[in-house]
């Protein structure tokens, strides 16, 4: 079947990722009910959502830098173990690539810190704020050639 749409992409990947059940979703190899935590979460709640009934294992651990804390949230919408083993070629091994990747890059991000910085902010709001005041000035003038 010819993927049209995110959502057909979707549909195939409940039907590949061995879930049996629509209402919850795997990560590992745990089924989790996420209903409750889809209005708390940070990041919001339209792409948790929207993978409902799918493996979102390689999505949960490459977002959460500070894996630690999200594991310990997860914790509390466990509801059972999986049947079937993953169908996917990662792992992520305590001990492996990633795993140790993260480890060492979690304070180098935690120094940098989260967000723009205000000079990032000064920058981007002086450029729109050019933008408008030239666009206004190119209409009262009518001409584009400012």
């Amino acid at each position: 079947e010819k993927v049209k749409n995110v959502y057909s992409w979707l549909n195939g990947r409940r039907k590949d990722d061995n879930v049996n059940d629509p209402n919850l979703w795997r990560i590992h190899n745990k089924l989790y009910d996420l209903s409750d935590w889809i209005k708390l979460h940070p990041g919001g709640s339209e792409w948790i959502s929207n993978t409902r009934g799918t493996d979102i294992t390689e999505a949960f651990e490459v977002h959460h830098p500070n894996i630690a804390s999200a594991r310990n949230i997860l914790k509390k919408y466990e509801v059972r173990e999986t049947k079937e083993p993953r169908n996917s070629p990662f792992t992520f091994e305590e001990n492996g690539f990633y795993c140790t990747l993260r480890e060492k890059a979690l304070p180098v991000i935690k120094s940098v810190g989260s967000g723009p910085t205000k000079q990032m902010n000064f920058i981007a709001d002086g450029i729109f704020v050019t933008f408008i005041l030239l666009s206004f000035l190119s209409a009262y003038t009518g001409s584009l050639l400012l």
